[in-house]
């Protein structure tokens, strides 16, 4: 019998506990991890296929960047100067990444860290199921109120109402119960529409 998943794990007691964060990661070896070193909830992993970013401490992955192959990732380290990502691969050089474009966060050399717009990302990963992550910006801080609806309109859920502040967010939501189709999401601004986008869901 083999086990087809990867398997990370962390622990915050020293390794008396540990919790499985592979979530939704290919079915590949991890050869390599590092953490942010601006915003510990962010991870970078290296895998046989390529290099994936966690924005929610390993509660979801998705493919980091461009222009990286899908190679074996053997080593990262990020380097907390320069606020880039440093990846060694197996036979296809080296490459670096501007983590400023990945996460949001600014380095000292580029503030104000706020940034200068609204923008909703698409969600990640769509199609899916059961549950996908929607990440946004915000240049100021306001009343967000992120909402769910299905096709006709109805709204299904809210997921965020309440005051937030300037900077990235990550919501995720879980779909459970719902059925197979196309839904949209709404991000609204002290009751403006800043943003909608659409996902589908698959069963």
């Amino acid at each position: 019998w083999r086990d087809p998943q990867p398997h990370v794990f962390r622990s915050t007691d020293m390794g008396q506990s540990w919790q499985d964060i592979s979530a939704n990661l290919p079915d590949a070896p991890v050869n390599a991890f590092a953490v942010d070193t601006r915003n510990s909830n962010i991870l970078y992993l290296g895998s046989d296929i390529g290099a994936f970013v966690s924005f929610d401490a390993g509660g979801s992955w998705q493919v980091l960047g461009e222009g990286l192959p899908a190679v074996v990732v053997n080593d990262m380290k990020v380097n907390p100067e320069s606020y880039e990502l440093i990846v060694g691969t197996h036979g296809r050089s080296m490459y670096k990444i501007d983590l400023t474009a990945v996460t949001g966060i600014e380095t000292d050399e580029k503030k104000p860290t706020i940034a200068q717009s609204f923008l909703l990302r698409q969600n990640y990963p769509n199609p899916f199921n059961p549950a996908t992550v929607i990440r946004y910006r915000l240049p100021v801080s306001g009343f967000i109120d992120l909402s769910i609806y299905n096709i006709t309109g109805q709204i299904i859920t809210t997921l965020v109402s309440e005051k937030q502040p300037a900077g990235w967010h990550n919501v995720r939501w879980e779909a459970e119960g719902q059925p197979t189709g196309m839904y949209i999401y709404r991000l609204k601004v002290d009751g403006k529409t800043v943003g909608t986008g659409k996902m589908i869901l698959l069963r």
